[in-house]
């Protein structure tokens, strides 16, 4: 097992007048020990942890969850921070603690909340981690700059991983609510679909997709009845059903709630052009 420090083994939770500092950073290679964090009342700085090996086990929403290989975990100031592995799970992990009058508001614009994600290979985490532990070895204030530079560079870097990562997970999802009916699938089997609990499955759903699950089925419905209207004769109630919709009345409410067209205009006026 190796162990890096960028500051130190000391306690590092200290206020700053700088904008953005990095108070600490570390790597944890291969813990081949019962390991544990346990700081109830959190720090009065922001953490995030990438798990690059392996997985660690941590307290999140008042249950125990695992961070599994390529999840991040993000503790805001103030929460607590409960983590920890064993020996069998082989974790490996790199951590950055950092604060400043601009790092809660770096944060919300990133809409960077407190939790467990999934952002898959994440090397440049794990080496800016490398390069500002070396940076703090060398204890030289011309070196502040760099760390944070790497610092935020790797933090402007997640926003884009996760989103990533949500879309493949929710590719198959949407490609079945595409082929759905208003009310067809309940939301909970997606969910189970999706490994995720009915109101998680709608918290990430809706962070990728900007409206809710069953929302977005009936947009892509609406979407799949567009060609249909433009391109063919088929009389509206026919292109209800093939959009899946058993209600052509209900089929052109939800048409003109979405488009701001009845299907009769919509098709009129795309016929014209």
């Amino acid at each position: 097992m190796r162990m890096e420090f960028g500051r130190g083994y000391n306690n590092s939770d200290k206020p700053t007048e700088d904008l953005f500092y990095v108070n600490n950073c570390g790597s944890y290679k291969k813990v081949d020990f019962e390991m544990k964090v346990n700081r109830a009342r959190g720090r009065h700085d922001y953490q995030i942890i990438y798990v690059s090996e392996g997985r660690l086990w941590c307290i999140s929403d008042n249950e125990k969850r695992y961070a599994k290989k390529g999840s991040l975990i993000i503790y805001k100031p103030g929460e607590p921070q409960v983590y920890g592995c064993f020996p069998e799970d082989g974790a490996s992990y790199d951590w950055i603690h950092f604060t400043g009058s601009l790092a809660e508001k770096i944060m919300d614009e990133l809409k960077l909340e407190s939790g467990i994600y999934d952002v898959g290979a994440f090397t440049s985490f794990s080496h800016a981690c490398s390069e500002i532990i070396n940076e703090c070895r060398k204890n030289k204030q011309s070196g502040e700059i760099r760390i944070t530079g790497l610092a935020l560079s790797v933090i402007g870097e997640i926003p884009d991983k996760i989103k990533k990562i949500r879309i493949q997970r929710f590719e198959d999802i949407v490609c079945l609510m595409s082929q759905d009916k208003p009310n067809g699938t309940k939301i909970s089997e997606y969910a189970r679909m999706s490994g995720l609990s009915c109101g998680h499955f709608i918290k990430e759903f809706r962070a990728v997709y900007d409206m809710s699950p069953a929302s977005y089925r009936l947009w892509l419905l609406i979407e799949r009845s567009k060609p249909l209207l433009a391109e063919s004769d088929l009389s509206i109630r026919d292109i209800a059903q093939r959009a899946g919709f058993d209600d052509a009345l209900y089929f052109s409410r939800a048409f003109k709630k979405i488009t701001g067209f009845s299907p009769e205009k919509y098709r009129i006026k795309n016929k014209e052009v």
